[in-house]
């Protein structure tokens, strides 16, 4: 939440500023900055908090072991960043420049409620990956989550949507409103998209998974292009739609699965009668 919801997303938005002189070279610029400031804070935290030091050795290790899982993965996220390439192009050629700066700072204010869904995500991940049993009851809770804290974030960015605006200019105020406005009540629809990500991860329908990034970059970004001559705010339904319909089909294809294949029930502790000690079975993620 730190990292990627308060290093980067602040970043993203305090440097476009500073790089006006640059163009065009701002925007990517201030993009990649906040990028590289979460990468520079994550490694300082994993030394700080878990220990970590990097080892350059050409080792077998889970993640090399799991290439389908892995390409899956790479595919899938692949997907998921080719409309937010993709937008800034079209909203480019059919609106011109001045749009793209309205757009940026309205989707990186809004891309701050999606840290919240992308962490309790991660975190559902991870607890599944130590008791397979708990998957569905887990998925529950994280979906109580995001939608407990989520609709309330919501509301109150899009309440505040004029003020936060008004920070970077007028022209933003008067521009972006009704987009933020937008992207905040789609930011609802990036969160089941999210979890249902994650969920089929865990179901390991990674076809699944691949078809419901590309579902979402056909729909956003084919919407996008239809819709892009009628203003910003309809390219910020079709950033909504797009996720939505995804989200839509990972989570009907990710419940199907658990239904078809219900996580087996943790295994109960052996005695043994030999050496008078007891071994616990343990189930180990994919």
């Amino acid at each position: 939440m730190l990292v990627d919801g308060g290093i980067q997303g602040l970043t993203k938005l305090v440097l476009p500023p500073v790089l006006l002189g640059l163009g065009s070279f701002g925007i990517v610029g201030a993009s990649g900055g906040g990028y590289l400031a979460a990468f520079l804070a994550s490694l300082f935290f994993m030394r700080r908090r878990l220990g970590f030091r990097f080892d350059a050795r050409l080792v077998r290790t889970p993640l090399v072991e799991q290439v389908r899982f892995s390409a899956a993965s790479y595919i899938s996220t692949a997907l998921a960043l080719a409309p937010i390439m993709a937008i800034p192009l079209i909203t480019l050629q059919q609106l011109g420049a001045a749009a793209v700066g309205y757009f940026y700072v309205a989707f990186q204010i809004a891309s701050l409620l999606n840290t919240l869904s992308h962490q309790v995500g991660e975190a559902v991940f991870a607890e599944v990956s130590h008791e397979e049993s708990r998957f569905a009851e887990l998925l529950r809770r994280s979906v109580i989550i995001v939608a407990v804290v989520q609709l309330p974030a919501s509301v109150a960015v899009a309440a505040a949507s004029g003020f936060l605006l008004q920070i970077f200019g007028d022209s933003y105020a008067t521009h972006a409103r009704t987009l933020l406005v937008v992207l905040v009540v789609g930011a609802l629809s990036t969160a089941l998209n999210s979890l249902a990500s994650y969920a089929l991860k865990l179901a390991r329908r990674l076809t699944h998974l691949v078809l419901s990034h590309i579902l979402l970059a056909a729909a956003t970004i084919g919407l996008a292009a239809m819709w892009a001559s009628h203003g910003l705010v309809w390219i910020g339904w079709a950033w909504c739609i797009g996720n939505l319909a995804a989200g839509i089909y990972g989570m009907a294809a990710a419940l199907t699965s658990l239904r078809s294949h219900p996580a087996p029930a943790p295994a109960e502790p052996l005695v043994s009668n030999q050496e008078g000690h007891r071994d616990r079975r343990r189930t180990h993620s994919p």
